[in-house]
């Protein structure tokens, strides 16, 4: 047998991993007894022959397969199956709830795929990582390590791959971003791939998320339908702990419904496999959920209170199951008509939701701002590919231009989409829940005056840019004109905080070649961040003015200056990002968008302009320069003096 045509049958029970494990396992065996002891590919159809029964559920014998390919590799040096080999080991450890192993496992592996394994060895790596972030509640490192591995497949055009990260990124959709639409959406495109393979372990996970995204939109009887063809899979193709999710999640299904026939037999064939020691039903939440509720509706309340508690940890992030949990400590409460429990149960719902729909909404405000600078750096390096084409440069600009335009307004149409489902939910909430006492009630309204009031600011602050694009570039503007406008309709923000505005400015006409409308936004955001940074009491200072230099002739500058805590050099780094809070915080409660010094270096730019940062004094404050080219008069020969 050759050697070739041994590597061809090692990639081809590669192929088979998730369409038929317990074939592939049988294959290994064979392959094992074709390859050389201690050889490469011994090493590698061990850690085939892992994966294939992790995918059959005996953990233990693919950690003995993993952890043996791992030390042949080690003695022989092969650099790429070591560190396949310890991310084999990563998943090991993620599957037994060891995150902190798992994590060390892939960190290892990175390190080695990333000098001696591929772009699709890399990627793997990448996937399994996000897995763990996920599992850990750091939903935002997992996104970016889901967008990473993604960013690796489009050099490698792996199908199956690519379906695998996009199914894990819509759990992300559905648990912690809560658009269970877009979650629904993304599993049902992935479903028809992995059918298109043959992928049986894939199919049965995303039929069973197609079930939970079902669920979460009260559509039950799609969700059933869902639990079942995943059922039918799993307890073929899939491991352990999705067979008893299936189970779980039906049962719940059919109780919520009234079907306690179905559920009934599903419970019976849980108690058969657990005698048959298939797997224990205690040890997997959805299952235990299952059970406690069966026994809630017989009258046993016990299981339930006892899962509460156990329960909230695991999903405390998952607004369905958080509801779930809460409606039915509050149905025990409401039973046994302790109204004060109930009251401290509905605060508690309210406080998680708050937390819930905040951590969501800086999520989404992170993903935007990450997604902005990849475009930026993509847009980057296109200008630079095809920069000696003038016509295309030309081209190339125009189309930069619109594409940003339209991003940044699809970016803000999405970001307002969130706050506006935090009203919705809360807006319900007031006018169905009769238990809502008055101090929560105003707490509320309060909640949804300060959501909405940055909501307008946001909206408010694009329309301005936008006026001031549409304007043409060959308007010439007096800049003193726009700068005393700002002054005057911001004095009575600084008024509000006791803050005096020390302000001079050129007695000669300061003409540059911008419209009033763009310099308004360059003004009035430096003025009012000011003033929004500066203590109560302080002082500002603003002047405009001309200077000269041998290099560009003269120029219009303009700075603002506090006296606050100043910048930090971390936040120097992403000062003009688009939606990138800095670590200072307004000093009168005052909300901060992100997105006013990168709207005022967006116009700067356009100006022809230049932007940049000073201390104002060892001591602290921050100082705002903007430079701008001195444009000739729009009448006479008239010169600046």
């Amino acid at each position: 047998m050759t050697k070739k045509s041994l590597a061809h049958d090692i990639e081809k029970a590669r192929s088979q991993l998730r369409s038929d494990p317990q074939f592939v396992l049988e294959q290994c065996s064979e392959l094992l007894k074709r390859c050389e002891a201690d050889s490469p590919h011994f090493a590698d159809v061990l850690l085939i022959s892992s994966r294939a029964s992790i995918h059959v559920g005996n953990n233990q014998d693919a950690r003995t397969k993993a952890s043996q390919a791992l030390e042949i590799a080690k003695r022989a040096a092969y650099r790429r199956l070591e560190g396949l080999g310890y991310n084999e080991l990563g998943v090991l450890a993620l599957i037994d709830v060891n995150y902190d192993e798992a994590l060390e496992m892939h960190s290892r592996a990175l390190d080695l795929l990333s000098k001696f394994g591929s772009e699709l060895d890399q990627a793997r790596v990448l996937l399994n990582v996000g897995n763990v972030c996920q599992f850990t509640n750091r939903f935002s490192e997992s996104l970016d390590y889901y967008e990473r591995a993604l960013e690796k497949l489009n050099i490698t055009d792996d199908v199956p791959l690519r379906a695998i990260v996009r199914s894990n990124m819509a759990t992300l959709y559905h648990n912690y971003l809560y658009d269970f639409e877009e979650a629904l959406t993304i599993a049902k495109e992935n479903l028809e791939t992995f059918k298109q393979l043959g992928d049986n372990v894939g199919i049965g996970k995303t039929l069973h998320n197609i079930g939970l995204h079902y669920r979460s939109l009260d559509k039950i009887h799609e969700s059933i339908d869902a639990f079942q063809q995943s059922l039918t899979y799993t307890k073929q193709f899939g491991e352990v702990a999705d067979v008893a999710s299936d189970y779980g999640m039906l049962i719940l299904s059919y109780l919520e419904i009234g079907d306690l026939e179905s559920a009934d037999e599903l419970l019976n064939e849980v108690s058969e496999l657990e005698k048959a020691g298939k797997f224990d039903g205690h040890s997997h939440l959805p299952l235990m959920r299952a059970t406690a509720k069966r026994a809630r509706l017989a009258g046993d309340w016990a299981p339930t209170l006892r899962l509460v508690n156990e329960t909230l940890p695991q999903y405390m992030y998952s607004v369905p199951f958080i509801l779930e949990i809460y409606n039915e400590e509050l149905e025990y409460y409401e039973s046994i008509e302790d109204w004060k429990n109930v009251s401290v149960v509905l605060r508690k719902r309210c406080e998680h939701l708050k937390m819930l729909y905040s951590r969501s909404l800086k999520s989404k405000v992170y993903r935007m701002n990450r997604t902005l600078e990849r475009s930026r750096k993509k847009g980057e390096a296109e200008a630079e590919r095809q920069r000696n084409a003038e016509l295309g440069a030309l081209v190339r600009h125009l189309e930069e231009v619109v594409a940003e335009n339209e991003r940044y307004i699809a970016l803000l149409a999405h970001e307002l989409k969130n706050p506006l489902s935090t009203i919705r939910t809360v807006t319900s909430m007031l006018g169905t829940d009769e238990t809502i006492t008055i101090s929560e009630r105003m707490e509320l309204e309060r909640d949804i005056h300060a959501i909405s009031t940055r909501m307008f600011e946001m909206v408010n602050k694009t329309l301005r840019v936008a006026a001031s694009e549409n304007t043409t570039d060959g308007s010439l503007t007096d800049a003193r004109t726009t700068f005393s406008y700002s002054l005057h309709t911001l004095s009575a923000l600084a008024t509000e905080k006791n803050i005096r505005i020390l302000s001079s400015q050129s007695e000669q006409p300061l003409w540059v070649q911008a419209s009033d409308a763009s310099l308004a936004v360059v003004f009035d955001n430096l003025i009012s961040n000011a003033i929004k940074y500066s203590p109560l009491g302080e002082t500002i200072e603003c002047h405009l003015g001309l200077e000269r230099t041998l290099e560009k002739g003269a120029m219009v500058v303009l700075r603002v200056a506090d006296h606050g805590h100043g910048i930090s050099d971390t936040d120097r780094l992403r000062l003009f990002s688009p939606f990138s809070k800095l670590s200072s915080t307004p000093t009168g409660g005052e909300d901060s968008t992100g997105i006013g010094l990168y709207l005022v270096k967006r116009m700067v730019d356009r100006m022809n302009g230049r932007i940049w940062y000073e201390n104002t004094s060892p001591e602290g404050g921050a100082t705002f320069l903007v430079e701008l080219q001195l444009a000739n008069p729009p009448y006479g020969n008239e010169t600046a003096q």
